[in-house]
This record gives structure tokens, sequence and C-alpha cells, in this order.
């Protein structure tokens, strides 16, 4: 428990540490409503306050800035790649546990990689709690 937590490389994360906060940030908005949409592909939902959660689930990563067109290159390298969902998490700076129950937040942008399509319908996944931690998500755009 305490440790830090990996840190990918997107270095913005807003003043106000709060969980309504990160949902409400006018820099993250800006950023997920802007995204341009990769080519050979469709925008099927954008600017949700969850992830998808579905079936032909393959695989995730972590990116260092919002970019649907790095998620569509990485699936475009995988034959079984069908779409992609790209998302804001708030999440821990240090593994939550004894002494650090709800730790300082930093901002992961992550990448899921489906077999099928994404559906705006599967866009269910809000978060969780680590300890006294709430891990959410905020742009949440599918393609």
């Amino acid at each position: 428990a305490c440790s830090p937590m990996p840190n990918y490389g997107y270095t913005y994360t807003p003043s106000n540490p709060a969980p309504s906060a990160f949902l409400k940030d006018s820099t993250l908005r800006a950023q997920y409503m802007s995204a341009s949409v990769p080519a050979n592909y469709v925008w099927r939902f954008a600017g949700f306050y969850a992830s998808v959660s579905q079936a032909g689930y393959m695989f995730y990563t972590e990116l260092s800035s919002y970019s649907p067109s790095q998620c569509a290159a990485i699936c475009d390298a995988n034959i079984a790649c069908k779409g992609f969902n790209i998302y804001f998490e708030r999440t821990p700076s240090l593994t939550p546990g004894n002494g650090c129950t709800n730790p300082a937040p930093q901002v992961d942008v992550k990448c899921a990689f489906y077999s099928t399509a994404v559906s705006e319908a599967n866009a269910v996944n809000i978060g969780s709690w680590r300890s006294s931690f709430n891990v959410v998500i905020t742009g949440g755009n599918g393609y």
C-alpha cells in the first residue's frame, strides 16, 4: 500500500482534486469533444462519463495523450480488432491502503480494444472505489 502508481506521461491534473470536478473539467472536455475521427472509423458516441463493458474485450493500453488516432493505429495492427473506446480515468497516484486511503489523483488516458464494434449501450462502466478513492471516468468516446 501507498507505493506510487504508474504514470504513463499524461501530465495534466485538474486543480480541484474532487471526483465531481474531474467530471466537469473544461480542459479534459475540450480534448475529448474536439477529438478527430480516425480514418476508416465511425464516431459511435462521445463525451460519456463511462467506458465500455461488453463482449469482445481484448486488452487496453495507456497513452500519454488523448489520441484516437494512436488507438486506431494499435487497433489496425491487430486483425481481430473491430473497435475501441478511449477515455480519461481519475486514478490514485499511490496504491490506496493503510495510511493513504484517499491519495491525490492523477489522470490516465486509456484505450480499450474490442473484437466487436463498440456500442453506446454498453458504455456503462462508471468507475469504482479503491479504498476511499473514487475512480471515475470522463471523455468516453467510442469508435
